[in-house]
């Protein structure tokens, strides 16, 4: 996965970034339910809180509603361009290569 702004070796984990952004571009919203990302919820991603900050920074989500202190994120433009090249990305890899970056990121 790579970016005007993010390199290979800049992404913390791009497996699992990759599958946030899946489920993102599906219209699952990204639910932040304290005042800490460590509160975090993701159509049952279990490491959302720890990509939080990281996609917030670079503008690939937004948020788009709160209600009594629960936060609603989505996929911007940006981050819809970025998880489509992403995918072609992802399609590029030999198999060896797909598992070496979902073990090891």
């Amino acid at each position: 996965m790579t970016h005007d702004d993010a390199t290979d070796k800049d992404i913390p984990h791009r497996f699992w970034l990759l599958l946030m952004l899946r489920a993102l571009a599906r219209g699952h919203a990204l639910v932040v339910t304290g005042p800490s990302s460590f509160q975090s919820f993701l159509d049952g991603l279990p490491h959302v809180a720890i990509l939080f900050q990281y996609i917030l920074d670079h503008e690939w989500i937004a948020e788009r509603e709160s209600t009594d202190g629960v936060h609603f994120y989505r996929l911007t433009p940006r981050g819809f361009d970025f998880w489509r090249e992403g995918e072609r990305w992802w399609r590029s890899l030999t198999w060896k290569d797909r598992l070496v970056v979902r073990l090891v990121g």
